[in-house]
């Protein structure tokens, strides 16, 4: 960027402030000279606060256009851009307005530019490596399914047993309530075949579950999923 020369009131030091003699003005004389100083040699956040000091000691529009090129040069161009405005604001007759308004409209899109970039230029997405896959759950799902259902059929059998064994004692002794309920003891009360039952049915539902969950909740491949810069902003991909 072509250097600009600062302008105001103490680059030529002008007779309203050459021949003032308060002490406000004196200071701010002294942080003028600092900063251009600073400004000359590139050290453009400490000129940016030695003109600040000066505009507060002494508020002339002039600076503000100092305090814009600061920040122009340091590329802060928001801040660049508030002082250039306020400068125009303060100063309409300026005789450079044109060129202002110009570094203004430049700035601005050079901040847009910034903003709508998604990632730095050259920049190459990766994709993460997927974690690997586990068929053995897959096929453990597969066996306790298996094995549940197999318990399941087993309890259905004892159960139609039980109920078998129920049928042919009521058969007997229909009628007979003191000698049914007897033989009802004689037999285990509720029978081993009943529990049996119970306990099987009970184990193969739970181990059915337990393989059904196994078997779907593990895919037979992780989802994979990568985004890419692309003209006018990114792209995601992915399989899922």
């Amino acid at each position: 960027m072509r250097r600009v020369a600062l302008l105001g009131l103490l680059v030529s030091t002008p007779s309203s402030l050459a021949l003032a003699d308060d002490a406000e003005k004196a200071q701010a004389r002294e942080h003028f000279k600092q900063g251009k100083i600073l400004y000359n040699l590139g050290k453009f956040p400490d000129a940016a606060e030695e003109f600040e000091q000066a505009y507060r000691l002494y508020p002339d529009a002039q600076m503000l256009f100092n305090l814009a090129r600061v920040h122009h040069e340091a590329k802060n161009r928001e801040r660049a851009i508030f002082f250039y405005e306020r400068y125009l604001s303060e100063f309409p007759e300026a005789e450079d307005r044109a060129d202002v308004q110009k570094w203004i409209d430049e700035l601005r899109r050079d901040d847009d530019a910034a903003k709508a970039a998604a990632v730095p230029e050259g920049a190459v997405a990766t994709q993460p490596a997927p974690p690997p896959d586990r068929p053995g759950l897959r096929l453990a799902g597969w066996i306790t399914a298996g094995v549940g259902a197999a318990l399941l059929v087993t309890g259905a059998v004892f159960a139609r047993m039980a109920q078998s064994e129920e049928d042919e004692i009521e058969a007997a002794y229909r009628g007979e309530s003191v000698l049914y309920a007897d033989a009802k003891a004689d037999s285990g009360g509720d029978g081993l075949n009943t529990m049996t039952a119970v306990a099987l049915i009970g184990g193969g539902a739970a181990l059915l579950a337990g393989g059904v969950m196994l078997y779907v909740a593990w895919p037979s491949s992780s989802p994979q999923a990568a985004i890419a810069p692309a003209p006018g902003g990114l792209v995601a991909w992915g399989s899922f």
